[in-house]
């Protein structure tokens, strides 16, 4: 009996071992957990100190496109007595993301919600790849992507769209981008 009693003993007090390892495991898990978000949900409640500043900053803006590659003027070769000068490759055309693209904008034609699209409830974004050329007018413009009802408003519109020329090496490059066309449905 003794034997049945120490082991009942021995389990019992195992099982309560195990029990407060287990709710000490659980206090710092919600511990740790509520440090970690509390700068999350409360950021005003922080102390304004540098920890505090990097968690609720916004974050910093993309960074510039890179510039061309400078490289120094070939020397000049002698032909039939006339020096020539190698100019150093130009890119005719560039990509940029579609915020830089946006930056350049200077004239918007807002796009006309097609009736039959605002009936019937369609909304979304017309997702259209375009060419700046160097004068800063539209060409080859195309849809990636969007609803149909509103791809042919979006172009309409888009076509008319004029930017400033992007200036590579002080010299207007064409633009190769995407735009954004978002149609919202008022409520």
């Amino acid at each position: 009996m003794s034997v049945d009693r120490a082991t009942k003993k021995r389990n019992t007090i195992v099982l309560l071992l195990c029990l407060a390892a287990a709710a000490v495991v659980i206090v710092v898990v919600l511990a740790v957990g509520i440090f970690i978000m509390m700068p999350l949900i409360y950021p005003s409640q922080l102390p304004q100190d540098k920890m505090a500043t990097l968690l609720t900053a916004p974050p910093p803006p993309p960074p510039p496109p890179p510039p061309a590659l400078s490289s120094p003027r070939a020397p000049a070769k002698i032909l039939i007595g006339r020096p020539v000068v190698q100019s150093p490759a130009h890119p005719k055309r560039v990509v940029l993301p579609a915020g830089v693209a946006q930056g350049l904008l200077i004239m918007k034609t807002n796009p006309v919600y097609p009736p039959i699209a605002k009936a019937a409830r369609v909304s979304g974004t017309v997702v259209l790849q375009a060419v700046i050329s160097t004068s800063g007018s539209i060409e080859n413009l195309r849809v990636i992507s969007g609803p149909a009802m509103l791809q042919q408003s979006a172009l309409d519109a888009v076509k008319t769209w004029r930017y400033r020329p992007y200036l590579l090496n002080n010299q207007p490059v064409e633009v190769e981008t995407t735009i954004n066309v978002i149609y919202t449905l008022g409520n």
